[in-house]
């Protein structure tokens, strides 16, 4: 073993860092805060895919709570998953039946495997 053969080993890869309780995310459009019993869809107002809340905005632009990398992104423009530091994820879901919509009146500025920041539109 040469003297300097500890530099051309490769680092072990590290732990993904574990996110920070509690962990406090941006809203994800400027509007008023509706509580999640309050949303007009069962699937979210019952918690069944998470806890959440609604935003009923007053412009159409919906921000990155979170740093983070998008998962899913439909051609339908309507829905935006985001896998954050230490596994966690978010969902943002655009309006009601907007999946039926099929992509009208959407135009996304992000695809499957972007790096985000908090804040980006």
């Amino acid at each position: 073993m040469g003297f300097f053969d500890f530099l051309k080993k490769s680092a072990a890869p590290a732990a993904p860092a574990a996110p920070a309780f509690p962990l406090v995310l941006a809203a994800d459009a400027k509007g008023t805060i509706v509580p999640m019993e309050q949303i007009p869809d069962e699937v979210f107002a019952q918690g069944i895919l998470g806890q959440c809340c609604g935003i009923d905005p007053t412009e159409g632009k919906v921000y990155a709570p979170i740093d983070g990398e998008i998962t899913q992104a439909p051609d339908s423009g309507h829905a935006l998953g985001i896998q954050g530091v230490g596994d966690v994820e978010v969902l943002i879901h655009v309006g009601v039946d907007t999946v039926e919509m099929k992509g009208d009146g959407f135009s996304p500025k992000v695809k499957v495997g972007d790096k985000i920041k908090k804040g980006d539109l």
